[in-house]
């Protein structure tokens, strides 16, 4: 299984570092942050036992049930349109898989296909990259959490050349994580328990080690529900 590479988010004036522990040691990255909003969060196929970012900053639950990456949609109950810009037919079946299991749980909000809108609140598509990320998700806010998208808009974008192989199961939990950070949602390391997230970093991990595909997880809904 190829590593994967997948976006997380920050905000401006802060100075990130990524952790990512394995087998083969530890890689430290210092990230800067010059007026964007991107970051990574690596996939390796053996694992990983540890995975840190520094601007985990917010307050947050008890036992880490949930991490926030502090941006958000307006509103408490946001009706968020999104489109598809050159996206192949098996990523629209895993993400309009993803957005209907979201849009069933208690979570607030739903997810609207706006195909004639020219600023939909998630632009979707596809292309072949040689990075070795899985799935994008891009936007950016002000610092101080909680605060709204910049034009109240994300873009997730999926990988051909990593994740056209994956299974149709393995793509839809890819797409349901890639809107869990739509949503405000960042990573999460909890394991096979309760608090199970499809937010960790490697979004098949619950699936592989767990055997649980029913995405998202009651976590997760939690998670979105304390954003809003």
């Amino acid at each position: 299984m190829p590593e994967s590479v997948e976006v997380e988010f920050w905000h401006r004036q802060l100075l990130l570092a990524e952790v990512t522990s394995s087998q083969q040691g530890t890689e430290l990255r210092l990230l800067p942050t010059p007026g964007g909003f991107m970051g990574l969060a690596r996939r390796i196929s053996y694992g990983l036992s540890a995975f840190v970012l520094a601007f985990m900053v917010l307050p947050g639950p008890p036992a880490n049930a949930w991490v926030l990456n502090g941006c958000k949609y307006a509103g408490t109950n946001p009706a968020i349109g999104y489109r598809y810009y050159s996206l192949s037919s098996i990523w629209q079946s895993a993400f309009n898989s993803g957005q209907n299991e979201w849009d069933a749980t208690s979570a607030p909000g739903y997810f609207t296909y706006t195909p004639s809108d020219d600023t939909p609140n998630i632009k979707v598509q596809d292309y072949w990259s040689s990075s070795t990320w899985w799935g994008l998700a891009q936007g950016g806010c002000d610092s101080g959490g909680g605060q709204v998208w910049y034009n109240e808009l994300v873009t997730i974008t999926f990988n051909n050349r990593t994740a056209d192989s994956l299974s149709a199961t393995e793509k839809f939990l890819v797409a349901t994580h890639e809107l869990g950070h739509a949503y405000g949602l960042a990573h999460s390391s909890l394991g096979c328990g309760t608090n199970r997230p499809v937010m960790r970093s490697d979004p098949t991990w619950v699936y592989d080690n767990c055997g649980d595909p029913w995405a998202p997880y009651p976590n997760d809904v939690n998670g979105v529900n304390a954003v809003y």
